[in-house]
């Protein structure tokens, strides 16, 4: 398991299987039978081979690779990248690549909210990124490599997965908006802002500002791509993030409230209470609980 981290002081000897490297070497690039890798390219050009094919990239942009074979990097050209392995495991244990690859794990995602992590699945081309995208998943590498690193607390394998799992939400986006041929650039360029900045204080007028168009205009843009309102769509994503969070790591519901962008614990416990029906620490427990009778139920009906 070399792309794996060892906890030290807290957890000492737990094995949790995820690394984050910057600007890694071409041997650090062998996961064959081992991890899935996402590499973040922020400056440069390079030519990768997988796949049976050659890809030529340029920075900023996004890479998957599944654990079928090793990509190699041909030739580069001012190159500066971000590396993070993982393995499905590290998502939630009940994860591995046979069971992403079932023909029911759809409908199973569905039900307890996991990840598809299909751009890894089906090698697709190389993802493009906005200069606010790039310093988001740059930012995201930095805090996960410092969780990584110093292991701060007992938290910091979990604080490490909820880094992974908002860079997997924005990969996840961003592949599903490559494939929606309908949607218009106002209404693109706000949602990416919202979906990038959702852990600051957004307004519709300095919305309204950065996408260049009026307040009504922008309004309307969002509403017919999205079915919701600028301030409606910024709720419903920071509520979905904070449901990966309470749901797949035990980082404390405080810091969960910060990182979606509410300045108290009690704003944004009446605020998911508003949108969920239930409180922040009762989801947690609920999703837990739930995932845990299903899966069991269904090694039950395979045993």
């Amino acid at each position: 398991m070399q792309h794996s981290t060892i906890g030290q002081k807290h957890g000492a000897g737990r094995i949790v299987r995820v690394v984050c490297r910057k600007n890694p070497a071409a041997e650090q690039m062998s996961i064959q039978g081992e991890c899935f890798l996402l590499l973040i390219i922020t400056h440069g050009t390079a030519v990768f081979s997988a796949y049976g094919r050659e890809v030529t990239v340029s920075a900023p942009c996004l890479l998957c690779f599944d654990e079928s074979e090793n990509p190699q990097l041909l030739r580069s050209q001012d190159l500066q990248w971000w590396g993070v392995w993982f393995h499905p495991s590290f998502l939630n244990v009940n994860l591995n690549f046979a069971a992403l690859r079932d023909e029911g794990f759809d409908e199973v995602a569905a039900q307890h909210d996991f990840f598809l992590l299909r751009p890894f699945l089906t090698h697709v081309a190389p993802l493009p990124l906005t200069d606010g995208h790039r310093v988001v998943f740059e930012n995201r590498c930095l805090a996960l490599r410092r969780e990584l690193t110093e292991q701060p607390d007992w938290y910091w394998s979990c604080r490490a997965r909820s880094y992974v799992m908002e860079m997997l939400i924005a990969l996840e986006r961003l592949y599903d908006c490559g494939l929606a041929e309908e949607v218009q650039t106002v209404a693109r360029e706000a949602v990416t802002y919202l979906e990038t900045y959702y852990d600051r204080e957004i307004t519709l007028d300095s919305l309204s500002a950065h996408c260049g168009v009026n307040r009504t205009t922008l309004s309307r843009r969002v509403q017919e791509v999205t079915g919701m309102t600028p301030r409606e769509y910024l709720l419903y994503h920071r509520m979905m993030v904070a449901k990966k969070h309470l749901a797949f790591t035990d980082v404390p519901i405080k810091e969960i409230a910060h990182r979606c962008g509410y300045k108290t614990v009690q704003h944004f416990g009446r605020a998911f209470r508003e949108h969920e029906g239930i409180t922040p620490a009762a989801y947690r427990i609920r999703a837990v609980e739930r995932r845990r009778k299903k899966l069991q139920k269904k090694d039950g009906d395979n045993g």
